[in-house]
């Protein structure tokens, strides 16, 4: 996931840097001179418990105007058990067989322009199987669980992704349209 997200973001002439794991905790980051965070899809355990240890630091973050994405996906993580704690009441998560999406929202910019979201193999996803006070953009077009979504927050907001982009490019599959408009989203 972070490999992908990394070639879209240099692809759209955005900059980024990258947080060392370990390096100091997360809740000592200065993100003030930040617009946009990504925490990427596979992180090790150690990795989201200091996350989650630093969830509000983040939070009051994008309360005052920052974007936060999550891209939550842990079927192809190497020793990833939990997810990270994201705003609003999520209440659980299964993994699935998804084939295709379904879009919820698409005047939403996130979809604009994109063909078909399907990738013919089954690909196992994420999903958010229970949750409220988030709008959802894209479900999985058999259970219509919701896979990505947007959580406003004070003056910022989150986006919330299950969607499985290290899994569907091994595969093959293309969904640099959904990254590159996450991307876009995020930065205007």
């Amino acid at each position: 996931g972070m490999d992908v997200m990394q070639m879209e973001i240099s692809n759209r002439g955005y900059t980024y840097d990258i947080v060392s794991p370990g390096a100091m905790p997360l809740d000592l980051v200065d993100l003030i001179s930040y617009s946009v965070i990504v925490v990427s899809e596979c992180q090790s355990n150690w990795v989201i418990s200091d996350y989650n240890n630093a969830r509000s630091h983040f939070e009051d973050w994008v309360d005052t105007g920052g974007v936060m994405i999550h891209h939550v996906q842990r079927s192809m993580c190497v020793g990833g058990q939990q997810y990270p704690e994201v705003p609003g009441p999520i209440i659980s998560y299964q993994n699935r067989n998804v084939i295709e999406y379904s879009v919820d929202n698409p005047g939403h910019p996130i979809v604009f322009n994109l063909p078909g979201l399907g990738f013919g193999n089954p690909v196992t996803e994420t999903v958010f199987a229970q949750w409220v006070g988030i709008d959802a953009i894209i479900r999985d077009e058999v259970s219509f669980d919701p896979i990505y979504g947007e959580s406003f927050w004070g003056n910022g907001h989150f986006l919330l992704s299950t969607v499985a982009y290290t899994e569907v490019w091994i595969q093959g599959g293309d969904l640099s349209g959904l990254l590159g408009n996450e991307i876009d989203y995020s930065m205007s």
